[in-house]
């Protein structure tokens, strides 16, 4: 084996080499055509489709008729079991959530229009407006839970007339329903 200080400058392997570098070390020019080959090769893996997200739809294609043959079915959304523990209570859970996001749709945005040009006072008082979230359903079971203990003359009392004041239409309409109801069955004076 030669040693390597007794090589002639030019030769293979010689310090003073400039074109033998470190094989960790690529040239800017080198590294430019690596990041444009790889940027090539990514985009035609995603055009052939063997990128990963094209191989995990397909994989996710092929086992799903495969559990469906098998009778293997797919966990529940909400309950997360693989049979579904109680299909009734899943179902319910399915159309609330499906309502909520109706609701969400119609109702507008809390942003304002000119947000860029308010002050912070003012976008915090609109981003926080009562107005624009529904009831929540334990103002309307707190007036109620009033109501079925002591009656309908609860309703004049200072503390549900305040509940009330920051009850939206759908939530007073609910009382008022369920009001009627217990009047009906006599459970409410």
């Amino acid at each position: 084996m030669r040693n390597p200080d007794s090589l002639n400058v030019g030769e293979p392997g010689c310090k003073e080499n400039s074109e033998h570098q470190h094989p960790n070390r690529l040239s800017l020019d080198r590294a430019s055509d690596l990041d444009h080959d790889r940027a090539w090769w990514r985009a035609e893996a995603r055009r052939i489709g063997s990128d990963w997200p094209s191989v995990v739809a397909l994989l996710l294609a092929m086992v799903a008729p495969l559990a469906a043959a098998m009778g293997v079915s797919a966990a529940c959304d909400i309950c997360g079991t693989h049979t579904c523990i109680n299909p009734s209570f899943c179902d319910h859970c399915r159309k609330a959530d499906a309502r909520l996001r109706a609701e969400t749709r119609k109702r507008p945005g809390p942003i304002p229009h000119d947000w860029d040009q308010i002050s912070v006072q003012a976008s915090w008082h609109a981003l926080n407006d009562e107005r624009q979230r529904s009831t929540p359903q334990s103002t309307i079971e707190a007036i109620m839970h009033c109501v079925r203990t002591r009656g309908a003359k609860v309703l004049h009392e200072p503390a549900n007339l305040e509940r009330l004041s920051r009850c939206d239409d759908a939530a007073l309409a609910q009382i008022d329903a369920r009001v009627a109801r217990l009047k009906e069955s006599g459970q409410c004076q």
